[in-house]
């Protein structure tokens, strides 16, 4: 069979590249939980890791950290700064709290009127606007975080979770798990679509709970807990490398061997 030719990019454009065969990528990961179940203690296993500590979750784990990050515009001038290339993972803890800041910063740098007044809170820019504003304050630190991975750095962005009424067109509504961030299902400038969407992987670490028939169907759990990689109508999750779900006991961070793929 004769190979087809590689088209050239036309005069005046970037460069493009063309290459075949299985490519050795950076993976950009979400990691999501309810508090205490482990997700900080999870990333830490990942590739010589780093954190950016922005809710000082990682005080008990031996890990190299940078905290006392108070500013949206002090963590994307960490995600620029040449020194987190040295490492295998670089890990927010938590995308939560760094939306936050993004808002914060919103309000401090963009008026609600000509007269320069400061919006008090996110709904004080009318309708949708401040919204899209921290929509967009949250993109450029994605946009960080691609270069950081473009760069050969793993990204691990850890959040809190919350639970969401998802819209359900073949039948009725139903409620989820879904990463703690704004927006919803379907809802514009949502920064949880945006995340989701954005990440290789989406891990969400539940407990397992099982209905027990002799106790008027009320769920009991055991204590244990599951890796989440796909998708169900209880949590989001997402596997680029199509890994199943996973147990998981403190400690064992197989996890990412199996997650990283061939990109490690």
């Amino acid at each position: 069979m004769t190979t087809p030719p590689i088209p050239k990019p036309p005069a005046g454009t970037s460069k493009w590249q063309v290459t075949t065969g299985k490519k050795k990528t950076p993976q950009r990961i979400g990691l999501y939980g309810t508090g205490g179940i482990g997700k900080s203690s999870l990333a830490a296993l990942a590739p010589n890791p780093i954190f950016i500590d922005l809710e000082n979750g990682s005080h008990a784990l031996d890990v190299t950290r940078i905290s006392g990050i108070s500013r949206y515009e002090d963590v994307r001038a960490l995600l620029q700064d040449a020194t987190l290339r040295q490492y295998g993972t670089a890990i927010i803890d938590t995308g939560t709290k760094l939306q936050e800041l993004a808002v914060d910063f919103v309000l401090r740098s963009k008026s609600i009127d000509k007269s320069g007044n400061k919006a008090q809170s996110i709904e004080d820019y009318g309708f949708g606007k401040g919204v899209t504003y921290a929509y967009e304050a949250m993109n450029l630190v994605l946009s960080d975080l691609d270069k950081l991975a473009e760069a050969g750095v793993h990204v691990v962005v850890v959040c809190h979770d919350i639970v969401n009424k998802a819209p359900n067109p073949s039948g009725e509504d139903f409620i989820r798990y879904e990463p703690n961030l704004m927006g919803g299902s379907g809802k514009q400038n949502s920064v949880r679509e945006r995340f989701k969407g954005w990440c290789d992987s989406l891990l969400y670490i539940g407990y397992d709970v099982a209905e027990h028939a002799k106790h008027d169907n009320k769920a009991v759990g055991s204590g244990t807990r599951t890796i989440y990689t796909s998708e169900r109508p209880t949590h989001w999750a997402k596997c680029r490398f199509g890994v199943g779900n996973q147990p998981y006991k403190l400690g064992d961070g197989s996890i990412w061997t199996k997650v990283l793929g061939d990109s490690q």
